[in-house]
């Protein structure tokens, strides 16, 4: 079971940060700051929500 949680967390963290990374990066795009941290917080809180659903 232990290992089953600690796969779910680094799914989680890989999630974090893909989603942060693509967030900016398509921001950074764009050209805008605002947009950038958006971005970030949405990957962020899309992370949040694949954990929990899965």
């Amino acid at each position: 079971m232990a290992n089953d949680n600690k796969d779910n967390d680094l799914g989680f963290l890989v999630m974090m940060i893909a989603g942060g990374i693509a967030g900016a990066c398509f921001n950074v795009a764009l050209g805008s700051f605002v947009w950038n941290l958006e971005g970030i917080l949405g990957g962020l809180i899309s992370g949040l929500l694949v954990h929990f659903v899965s």
